[in-house]
């Protein structure tokens, strides 16, 4: 039996009257099928209508449940067919729609007999497509750098009374300053800003989230229809439309078509609903407008935002371009016979696809956008916040801070140096000079002494600790006096007339370079050495031993005319303070 060209209906029309009755008599079996509209005479035989009747049977019954497409199957298969049910669906859908929807149209639009379905199903929306290939390429330029995002959010911006967005709005200056200074880590800071903004968001009406979601609608319809996955949909006739419409050969379109059923549903019904919403939407043009100008805003204006005249006519230029084809696009939805093929494709008369409803929350987008806004400020704003927090805890800790800020006016004026190293120099003399000989040399003293001096062991690393800070510290005054030396000299060079005479500017700049090296290497032992005094310190003070803690709590008297006495463990405190200032402050000069 040749299975191409031979129907089952002939098949079952030109059985005998015995295997028609073991057909009927083998479905009731199989299938339980107790009751049926199948129908045997007196003599237990089919009657004359038999094939009429299980077509009509088989038609009116397949689309409801699979277990009429058991029955074709097991028809099938005794004919010994090997069909699965996804072929028993494609024999049902295309002998159905080849059948209704030619009936509609003039021209044959499907032709199964050949083997393929004829593109003239899918040029009742070629038009449509080729508008949607060009839309789709401006959603596409509109998609980078969050251009729709950023448009959205100015927009809700906009209608809410006394707006937040800045990083102030939601960061205490204490908090931000500890993390500018580490004391607060990136994570928690965020855990702050989201608690923050969630209870702003939530106290914004929820009306106002309602009206910018009606406000964008039209856009994200559109955007599905530009995006939906037309070459998915098309496999459903197999048909490889590019995106290039010049490329698509109207000539030789039967050379490219074949028959594949195998994912209809899935984009056929998402298909409609679309183009059904589509014809009832209402253009903002504000919005659209907004949109477009933020592109050329992020993507094309000068360092400030600033627009020339000629984007400004390509801004109304792609507006309109825009405008002009979702007009097309919204009429040819009015006018396409989808829901005729949809009706038919699903058969019911009065079925009508559902409102496309496009996913997206402007309450949780708002939410989202304004933590990465304030999170990018962080991000941002760090590197000058350091500089200025190392400038500020640099005035209060140096008095004579001028001499290490203005460090470029007075050192080797006119050479080409990078002046933070310099600068790092002069910070740590004069932290050396006002500070540790002031303030700091004698308690490291008194600890050894006093309060580790039962403790020999413990004693002997804080020595050793107090000793390598005292040879940085003379590192560092040599260094500076050499350098004031050198500076002294090159001004002497430069009030005098050698300007025929680079000979000694070249050798100033050569020993500068050269000591670079060695400051460099100062400031990672300075670091390492109060990182670890630091350290030190603190375990001492958590110490249990019953004398250290004796010592580290005696009062003394702040000076002979004072009655105010404060602690030692006090005084180590206010030290350990002064400590995480000046390695703030070094490491971000």
């Amino acid at each position: 039996m040749d299975k191409s060209n031979v129907s089952v209906y002939d098949s079952i029309d030109k059985l005998s009257r015995d295997s028609r009755a073991k057909l009927i008599r083998e479905i009731k079996k199989n299938l339980s099928l107790n009751s049926s509209v199948l129908s045997l005479n007196s003599s237990n035989y089919l009657d004359s209508d038999s094939a009429v009747q299980v077509d009509d049977f088989l038609s009116k019954k397949f689309m409801e449940e699979s277990f009429w497409i058991r029955i074709w199957i097991y028809i099938l298969s005794f004919f010994q067919r090997d069909r699965t049910k996804e072929d028993v669906y494609k024999i049902y859908l295309l002998k159905n729609l080849e059948r209704r929807v030619n009936n509609m149209y003039k021209n044959s639009v499907i032709d199964f007999r050949k083997g393929y379905l004829r593109v003239g199903f899918v040029e009742m929306f070629f038009e449509f497509y080729c508008h949607l290939i060009k839309l789709k390429g401006y959603f596409r330029m509109l998609e980078s750098d969050n251009i729709v995002e950023q448009a959205m959010f100015e927009i809700i911006q906009g209608k809410i009374p006394n707006s937040k967005s800045k990083m102030e709005d939601f960061l205490e200056p204490e908090e931000y300053e500890q993390f500018v200074k580490k004391d607060k880590s990136q994570k928690e800071l965020d855990e702050i800003i989201k608690i923050k903004i969630n209870n702003y968001i939530s106290s914004i009406p929820s009306q106002i989230y309602v009206v910018v979601e009606e406000m964008f609608e039209f856009f994200y319809i559109l955007n599905s229809v530009a995006f939906f996955p037309y070459k998915s949909f098309f496999s459903f006739f197999d048909i490889e439309l590019l995106d290039d419409k010049d490329n698509f050969d109207i000539a030789d379109l039967d050379g490219t078509i074949s028959t594949s059923f195998e994912s209809v549903d899935k984009y056929f019904k998402c298909f409609c609903e679309i183009v059904h919403t589509l014809r009832d939407i209402v253009i903002n043009e504000e919005v659209l407008k907004i949109i477009i100008k933020n592109y050329f805003l992020i993507v094309k204006s000068n360092e400030n935002g600033i627009l020339n005249e000629e984007n400004l006519l390509d801004v109304d230029s792609i507006f309109k371009n825009m405008l002009g084809i979702i007009i097309k696009l919204i009429n040819l939805s009015k006018t396409l016979p989808y829901l005729d093929v949809f009706k038919i494709y699903y058969e019911n008369p009065v079925l009508t696809p559902k409102k496309y409803v496009p996913c997206f929350d402007v309450r949780s987008f708002y939410e989202n956008i304004l933590f990465l806004n304030v999170s990018e400020q962080l991000v941002e704003n760090y590197s000058k916040s350091v500089t200025s927090m190392a400038t500020k805890e640099l005035k209060s800790l140096i008095k004579n801070y001028n001499v290490i800020m203005n460090l470029d006016k007075i050192i080797f004026k006119g050479l080409d140096l990078d002046y933070s190293v310099f600068k790092k120099l002069y910070f740590m003399n004069e932290f050396f000079k006002c500070i540790y000989d002031v303030r700091m040399m004698e308690v490291l003293k008194t600890v050894n002494n006093v309060v580790l001096a039962h403790n020999t062991d413990l004693r002997s690393l804080y020595i050793k600790l107090e000793r390598d800070i005292n040879i940085l510290r003379k590192e560092i005054y040599d260094l500076y006096f050499e350098l004031n030396y050198r500076n002294g000299e090159y001004e002497n060079y430069n009030s005098e007339d050698y300007s025929s005479d680079d000979s000694y500017r070249d050798k100033t700049l050569e020993w500068c370079l050269r000591e670079v090296e060695t400051i460099k290497r100062l400031v990672f032992k300075f670091i390492s050495c109060f990182v670890d005094l630091r350290e030190k310190y603190m375990a001492l003070l958590d110490n249990n031993n019953a004398f250290i803690q004796s010592a580290l709590n005696m009062f003394n008297k702040l000076s002979t005319e004072d009655n105010v006495k404060i602690s030692l463990s006090y005084v180590i405190n206010n030290m350990l303070l002064i400590v995480k200032q000046a390695l703030f402050v070094l490491e971000n000069l």
